[in-house]
């Protein structure tokens, strides 16, 4: 026989090309998998923080060189500390800084002093204190280099973590989004007037923690508790003592008090406190008050003392200014507004009522005025709207000023008190967006409606991170909305992302921070039907499980085919991962339908199922079969894989509405869902410059395929000579 030389090539390629083609594999010759992310609530430790007068709610403000003392709670009491460091990640220019600095520690007991050094950089630093272990108390540290004329403040409160509108989940999205423009407004400080938790439990504080350090992580946060947050237990072992002040660089003095659950204002012990730290700062200009329950339930002016007759029981005298709550007291209302005037408080903030009010109280007694603001809740919708607010302070002479209010902003003038919106609005349609985690992207979508707002500016979102940043990717940006990767840095299992982000007015953005490429489309499985056989003339429910592995199911679209014509159907969101379907079909004989299902992931994947389901009249027993599946429903896969064309985002509300329907045939009821505009453009990428340690390419697989390549071709060769 003959040498074929055409043989022997076609087999060269193909054991070339079968080496190039083998599965990666790490050093142990395990094929490798992508490594799932860790939960957002990974940032939070489940014991709470040790430390009782500062943590992430309250922390020390100190120049370079100054000292503060750390005071332990007794059940965290350390046998020694030893030292300590401070540490950040800040964005200087276009590159991602990490600052650690030694700090200088002496005390004994649950009493320790910690000195800064002199050449420490302005910011916001996490502590560590170690001795017999090692102390973490997160964003606990505020360095102020240069105080400038103009403090900048975005005023929020009521986060109201574990519930939202209408479900927990948009309650989710509403947060992120309004920490999100928080970020975008650039402030000097935020300012949060408690209701951080919805029922005070231990998991909202850990929800509430871990969603400050990823997406306010650059910015200071004072917090003080409100009735939600009551009773206390919980909140002190996330945030410490319920009562504290700060100076913040000789100019300012920032109270919070706590107006005590359901009482709505602070008790005599309070009150004698205040006053004394208000008598020993004194000749600090600016006073700052914070808490919860409104002293006022008005809009505009009111030129009195604290013993005007006006200010009376609300419950008597509906010409009142004064709130139900403080309305339970009087004599500690008087007594609060008398401090006001005698010590001349700038400003006063709370929140609680859901809802915008601003009262100026101008004192006839000391010709003194304390402005009044309340602001509505961030994320939780019951009452009117959500919102923040954001003033500037003139730190030279006091006053305020709104430079990103809404057109139909009023300030302090007189007002019908229940149509005040005077916060930058963090709700449909003027503002949204939503936050998915998934196994290995997190990915974020924001529109902005907002009239007279083009946001943009620099964001460092702090994310829980595993295996490597791999990188950015545009799902959607309509009316030239942008983002833009910095930088990263991954230190200690957390991804410091700085972004650009540019979201101007009628704009909408999606995008994926990402550890692996999604190529897998989701699943779509039924997991119960009830009835158990689908019955005519009875509502039957069907639940399906719709996940995706990689980054998270974006858009679910269902059909049902009957007598040759197809109804749009809405799945409902249930619950994480499930779905439910109400059907209702009439009729005296057996019948038979298609539900079709499309998923699409947030990558482009998309999954299509088909469900032939055979309805009976009620006491029908059908004839079994031997499948696993109910014996009147099969099912037809189809998947597709699309990675490189613009994927479609919805609003969250087309697939998680909580209210439910029934679709009755043959007369159906069809849901009409609304979509944003229909995006232009293809997704962009944007890979991080190398910032810490990348894996590096293995390449032993492809060493082990060539080498067998050689093999079998000299083999070959040997045998076609002898022949």
């Amino acid at each position: 026989m003959k040498f074929n030389a055409g043989i022997l090539f076609v087999l060269i390629v193909l054991s070339v090309t079968s080496a190039i083609t083998i599965v990666p594999t790490n050093t142990s010759g395990i094929i490798e998998t992508p490594t799932p992310l860790p939960e957002l609530e990974s940032l939070a430790p489940s014991e709470g923080f040790p430390t009782e007068n500062i943590g992430p709610g309250k922390p020390a403000i100190v120049f370079p060189g100054d000292s503060f003392t750390v005071i332990f709670k007794q059940d965290y009491a350390p046998q020694t500390i030893t030292g300590g460091y401070i540490y950040t990640v800040k964005l200087e220019g276009a590159q991602l800084v990490l600052y650690n600095y030694t700090v200088q520690v002496s005390g004994s007991g649950v009493n320790y002093t910690v000195q800064v050094p002199s050449n420490v950089a302005g910011g916001l630093y996490d502590l560590v204190l170690y001795g017999d272990k090692e102390y973490f108390i997160p964003r606990s540290v505020w360095v102020i280099t240069n105080l400038t004329d103009v403090l900048k403040v975005v005023h929020i409160s009521d986060l109201h973590f574990g519930t939202g509108y209408p479900d927990e989940l948009h309650g989710s999205y509403k947060r992120f989004t309004g920490m999100l423009m928080a970020q975008l407004l650039s402030p000097d400080l935020v300012i949060n007037t408690g209701d951080e938790a919805d029922t005070a439990s231990y998991k909202q504080y850990i929800q509430s923690v871990s969603y400050r350090y990823a997406f306010l992580y650059p910015y200071p946060v004072l917090l003080n508790p409100g009735n939600h947050d009551w009773p206390n237990d919980n909140y002190i072992k996330f945030y410490g003592s319920t009562t504290w002040y700060r100076v913040i660089g000789n100019k300012i003095l920032v109270v919070a008090l706590n107006t005590r659950g359901d009482q709505g204002y602070p008790d005599w012990s309070q009150l004698k406190w205040l006053t004394n730290i208000l008598e020993e700062y004194k000749n600090i200009p600016i006073k700052i008050i914070q808490f919860h329950h409104p002293v006022f339930y008005w809009q505009g002016e009111l030129w009195i003392t604290y013993n005007s007759s006006i200010i009376a029981d609300p419950h008597k005298y509906s010409s009142s200014p004064v709130s139900y709550y403080w309305g339970g007291n009087l004599t500690a209302t008087r007594y609060f507004l008398k401090l006001c005037e005698d010590y001349n408080i700038s400003l006063v903030l709370a929140g609680h009522i859901h809802r915008d009010q601003f009262v100026v109280f101008h004192s006839i007694r000391t010709n003194t005025t304390t402005y009044f603001i309340t602001t509505t809740t961030l994320a939780h919708s019951t009452g009117t709207y959500d919102g923040l607010q954001y003033f500037n302070i003139n730190l030279t002479k006091f006053n305020l000023t709104f430079p990103y209010a809404p057109p139909w902003f009023v300030g302090f003038k007189n007002y019908s008190r229940t149509k005040v919106y005077n916060s930058i609005p963090n709700w449909p349609p003027y503002y949204q967006g939503m936050f998915v985690e998934s196994s290995n992207a997190y990915v974020f979508e924001v529109s902005n409606y907002i009239p007279n707002l083009n946001l943009n500016g620099n964001v460092i979102f702090a994310l829980p991170w595993s295996g490597n940043l791999v990188g950015v990717k545009t799902l959607e940006s309509e009316n030239m909305a942008n983002v833009e990767l910095l930088d990263y840095k991954i230190i200690n299992g957390i991804a410091y992302v700085a972004l650009h982000v540019e979201l101007p007015i009628n704009s909408t953005l999606g995008f994926a921070i990402y550890n692996y490429e999604d190529t897998t489309p989701p699943e779509i499985t039924l997991k119960l039907s009830i009835p158990e056989t689908p019955t005519l003339n009875v509502v039957n429910t069907f639940y399906f499980e719709i996940k995706d592995i990689g980054w998270g199911v974006k858009d679910i679209h269902a059909t049902i085919i009957y007598n040759g014509e197809e109804f749009p159907q809405t799945l409902e969101y249930y619950s994480q991962d499930t779905y439910r379907l109400k059907l209702k079909f009439t009729g005296e004989e057996p019948l038979t339908v298609t539900l079709i299902i499309n998923a699409t992931d947030y990558a482009g994947n998309t999954a299509e199922k088909s469900f032939n389901i055979t309805f009976y009249p009620q006491g029908y027993t059908p004839t079994t079969t031997t499948t696993t599946t109910p014996p009147t429903i099969t099912t037809t896969t189809t998947t597709t894989t699309t990675t490189t064309t613009s994927p479609t985002i919805t609003t969250p509300p087309s697939t998680t509405t909580t209210t439910t329907t029934t679709t009755t045939f043959p007369t159906t009821t069809t849901t009409t869902t609304t979509t944003p505009p229909a995006t232009t453009g293809s997704p962009t990428t944007t890979t991080p410059p190398p910032t810490t340690g990348q894996a590096q390419a293995n390449y032993t697989g492809v060493i082990v395929g060539v080498i067998v390549a050689i093999i079998v071709i000299a083999i070959l060769i040997v045998w076609m000579r002898r022949k």
